[in-house]
């Protein structure tokens, strides 16, 4: 038995500065017998595409790392990881989504007194509903 958890992965927003590459990790917490076969797969599909992808198994400390080169919005969509341990199998849902930075805060002198500064923050939240 192992046990292996989901979760959700983001990357910066997709810009020309943005280095193309992010990893997604795939940690075992627990298995007997060891784990010994790490597979991903993007819509049911294994990932075996060696420009896109490199695949990398830490046997010692549990866990598959999974490079994807090149990201563009395409690749922002759900991955699954598989473990099999040679007598069960279990998978992982990673879900990598582009995440977009906080807008500006504004920031104004509100009060001011003998021994204190108050400072008026704003931040509006813009949000870009698809």
């Amino acid at each position: 038995m192992y046990t292996i958890a989901g979760k959700e992965v983001t990357v910066e927003r997709l810009t020309k500065e943005y280095d193309g590459k992010v990893e997604l990790s795939c940690p075992v917490a627990a298995s007997n017998p060891p784990a010994i076969l790490f597979t991903f797969y993007r819509d049911g599909n294994e990932l075996n595409d060696p420009e896109k992808y490199n695949l990398t198994i830490d046997k010692r400390h549990k866990k598959a790392t999974l490079k994807i080169f090149n990201v563009n919005e395409d690749d922002l969509e759900e991955y699954r990881c598989e473990v099999n341990n040679g007598k069960a199998k279990n998978t992982m849902t990673i879900h990598l989504k582009e995440t977009n930075p906080p807008s500006e805060p504004k920031v104004t002198l509100h009060k001011v007194k003998e021994h204190s500064i108050t400072w008026k923050i704003e931040n509006k939240e813009v949000s870009g509903a698809p």
